[in-house]
């Protein structure tokens, strides 16, 4: 699997616990990007540099990446030989 599928497989499997989670009815996804899989009959739109256009996108982006350090300095701290 490349990147690509992997990056369109993660975003499939959460958008699945936030339908589990809240019974949301997603009306549409926005992706930042140019490429995504279908999924299930949910409209999407693919928009090249999209945190610099939608609010909601840069916002995703900002909690991706603070969760993501957060993470990683957690990962430090249990395994400070790998830095």
């Amino acid at each position: 699997m490349n990147i690509l599928n992997a990056s369109i497989l993660a975003m499939h499997r959460a958008l699945e616990k936030l339908q589990t989670k809240k019974s949301l009815h997603i009306e549409q996804i926005l992706v930042d990007g140019n490429r995504f899989k279908k999924y299930h009959n949910i409209p999407h739109n693919t928009i090249i540099k999209g945190d610099g256009i939608y609010m909601s996108i840069a916002a995703a982006s900002i909690l991706a990446k603070t969760h993501r350090d957060d993470y990683m300095t957690n990962l430090h701290m249990d395994f400070p030989q790998y830095a």
